[in-house]
């Protein structure tokens, strides 16, 4: 038996580096994000909607609920890595110390989702682990540092104190512990007995009190920045957006690119677009397929014409329609018919002009632009009627 699983965990292990590489896999691109049960409730106690991928999630939550840590002896690449770090054994005795608190963590983070704010997700082993291969685009040093730092803080910690991480600290496997209790006192019809009430009833109350500090924060600091299509409201969005890198990993024109500006805190890592080298495509509905979080909705390609990440926007005097030269590549390539030619018989010039109704910022027009006279100001992703 001990046998067979360790040549699953392999096979997991290695899938789990290849769906995480910054590569587009389509849909499946950071599949294991979809198999945690505790960012599926998140998502869930948080109003968004379930996708076809959930069905990983409740397949495993079913199995937790029988079989405790299922998910952590079988499946999970992080709880691989925690036990190889963690063959320098040291004494039990300093670990025995530190009191358990991944159940605390796990119902922290599902109130708090509850109330709108998805962030203890970061703290998901899943997420810890993608965040280690999430380096596209020419990242800087201390990005780089910056996603890496959970799991080598996670592993440095196994090499001192063996598996502190699994056993006593990580949410998934403290959400385990706790729905496998429930299940065993539903069976016997007994009341159910955690470890500690007491730490359960913090991680409620911390929950709630932690999403009721930080929404305030977000709406304050909330700088506007060209979110993807479908993306929700600019606080909320910050709230629930996870930082793993899926939808940058899968945009098939390069476009998405992670939030770096240090003065604005609560939007570091988020997924913002710069049109460049290519724009948003009309048929492409990459980012919302990976999404694991919800903060960009769902939508077909029939539908993305609804969602406005932005408007253009020209300077007229650097047009060269406006200096009486031939050119009406912004015209020609918007895909949403948003661009018209307004001719002028004062004195016998032309110009572009923008069309708000039918704009949704895909960036088409500033990429073809010849002398870059042309911008999206970003607006709030709504969804119209159009």
């Amino acid at each position: 038996m001990k046998l067979r699983r360790k040549y699953v965990r392999i096979v997991s292990l290695i899938a789990a580096v290849v769906l995480a590489l910054p590569f587009s896999f389509g849909a499946v691109n950071g599949l294991y994000l979809w198999t945690s049960p505790w960012l599926f409730l998140m998502r869930l106690l948080s109003g968004k909607s379930m996708v076809i991928l959930h069905l990983l999630a409740m397949v495993i939550l079913v199995l937790l609920w029988f079989r405790r840590r299922w998910y952590c002896r079988w499946i999970c690449p992080t709880g691989i890595l925690c036990d190889a770090a963690s063959r320098r054994r040291k004494p039990a005795g300093k670990r025995r110390q530190i009191p358990a608190l991944g159940g605390l963590l796990a119902v922290a983070g599902l109130l708090a989702a509850l109330s709108g704010v998805s962030l203890f997700g970061l703290l998901d082993p899943m997420v810890i682990f993608n965040n280690v291969f999430d380096f596209y685009h020419g990242q800087s040093v201390w990005m780089i540092v910056g996603k890496i730092s959970g799991m080598a803080a996670i592993l440095t910690a196994g090499c001192f104190f063996s598996n502190i991480w699994c056993q006593k600290l990580c949410p998934l496997g403290g959400f385990s512990d706790v729905l496998y209790r429930i299940n065993k006192a539903f069976r016997k019809r007994k009341r159910v007995i955690f470890d500690s009430k007491r730490r359960l009833v913090l991680g409620a109350v911390g929950g709630l009190a932690a999403s009721g500090v930080l929404r305030p924060i977000f709406a304050r600091s909330a700088q506007k920045l060209i979110r993807p299509p479908g993306a929700l409201p600019e606080t909320h969005f910050r709230a629930t957006c996870l930082r793993c890198g899926n939808c940058i990993r899968s945009c098939p024109t390069d476009i998405l690119y992670p939030c770096t500006d240090l003065s604005d805190f609560s939007g570091l890592f988020t997924p913002q677009i710069r049109f460049s080298p290519g724009y948003c495509r009309p048929d492409c509905t990459a980012c919302s397929s990976v999404c694991p979080s919800g903060a960009i909705r769902r939508f077909s390609r029939r539908d993305k014409k609804k969602w406005r990440m932005g408007t253009a926007k020209i300077v007229k005097e650097g047009c060269l329609l406006g200096e009486h030269k031939e050119c009406n590549l912004c015209r020609h390539y918007c895909t949403y018919e948003a661009v018209k030619i307004v001719q002028s018989f004062t004195d016998y010039s032309a110009r572009p002009e923008i069309s708000a109704d039918r704009c949704v910022g895909c960036g088409a027009c500033v990429v073809v632009c010849p002398v870059s006279v042309i911008g999206i100001v970003p607006r709030e992703n709504i969804k119209t009627n159009a």
